[in-house]
């Protein structure tokens, strides 16, 4: 039983020192990785039950630009879908009817936030991560998703780039991020009479 609590000791030293390169500080030994056990779909459950529309998961994603440049994000970031439907609504002045009539209904995009962060082993290795991200963002471009939980959940394969963030972060080897993306689809304007 000893070499078992032994092993646990170990991971949790390694998993402290892992969060003191991430974040910047350090953990207090005296207080150990405590690994909880959860049950799948739990988390959801409670989010739907808490009444927010959201998903939020950590997947692995590649972004690929026109030229077929791509972009795998090192480390699987945190990923945010939201959407809302559009609903047109006339009021009518006559008659005894209240509220409104509702005349069409469309989805409006698909709102994707997209966080994490970079960690390099120098100052200059972050750099370089920091500026491939941001010439990325600044592409202005349609860029193609290679990601299994937007492609095959949601249908997304183009996303563009609204925002992004690089916020203060601690530790000279790390960089948080945020960007904000909107799905995108091809749409023929012009169509044959």
């Amino acid at each position: 039983m000893a070499a078992g609590r032994n092993i646990q000791d170990n991971i949790g030293l390694v998993l402290n020192l892992t969060a003191t390169r991430a974040k910047g500080y350090a953990v207090p030994m005296g207080v150990p990785y405590v690994q909880e056990t959860t049950v799948a779909g739990a988390e959801r459950a409670e989010l739907e039950e808490g009444g927010l529309a959201a998903v939020l998961s950590q997947a692995p994603l590649t972004l690929r630009r026109e030229d077929g440049t791509a972009y795998a994000f090192p480390i699987d970031p945190i990923i945010n879908v939201s959407s809302k439907n559009i609903i047109v609504r006339r009021y009518v002045a006559k008659g005894a009817l209240k509220g409104s009539v509702k005349e069409s209904f469309s989805q409006d995009d698909y709102e994707i936030t997209v966080s994490g962060i970079l960690m390099g082993d120098t100052a200059e290795e972050l750099n370089g991560m920091v500026a491939a991200l941001r010439e990325l963002c600044e592409a202005q471009e349609t860029l193609g998703v290679e990601c299994d939980m937007l492609v095959d959940g949601y249908g997304i394969t183009k996303v563009v780039v609204e925002s992004y963030q690089f916020p203060h972060t601690k530790g000279l080897e790390n960089q948080n991020y945020t960007l904000k993306l909107y799905s995108d689809s091809s749409v023929n304007i012009l169509e044959e009479v």
